[in-house]
This record gives structure tokens, C-alpha cells and sequence, in this order.
């Protein structure tokens, strides 16, 4: 399991189906101040062993980003 905190700006509308998976705290919070915060939850790890292979930075971190993401998805 995978804990992150991460900004969120209401500019990148959730899909329909998800949002009854989002709480009200955060649907108000974006309500309000057109941003939040929140921890997303990963039911299963991901395997990130790999990126400490990766030299470059930025290729780590998008490789990192795409794994969680497809976790995610």
C-alpha cells in the first residue's frame, strides 16, 4: 500500500463514474478554493525497484508517476 499527498487543482475535472469514490471534504474543499488536498490510497504496491536504476531525474520521476498511474487507473 502506497500513501502520497498530493495538490489537486479543480482545472482537471474528475469523471463522473469516480465521484462517488471521492468524499465530500475534498468535492468541498474544491468548492471553495478551487483546490485541495488529499491522500490517495493504492490498493495493491507497485514495484519501483527499477527506478533507482534510472539516472536522469526527470525520466525517474516520470517513470515513477506513470507506474502509480497505472496503478491507479
Amino acid at each position: 500500500m502506497a500513501l502520497f499527498l498530493l495538490p489537486h487543482s479543480s482545472d482537471a475535472a474528475p469523471p463522473a463514474p469516480a465521484a462517488d469514490k471521492i468524499e465530500a471534504q475534498v468535492l468541498d474543499g474544491l468548492a471553495k478554493s478551487g483546490q485541495t488536498t488529499f491522500w490517495l490510497i493504492l490498493s495493491s504496491a507497485e514495484d519501483l525497484g527499477k527506478a533507482s536504476r534510472i539516472r536522469d531525474w526527470g525520466e525517474r520521476g516520470r517513470f515513477v508517476y506513470n507506474q502509480l498511474r497505472s496503478t491507479a487507473d
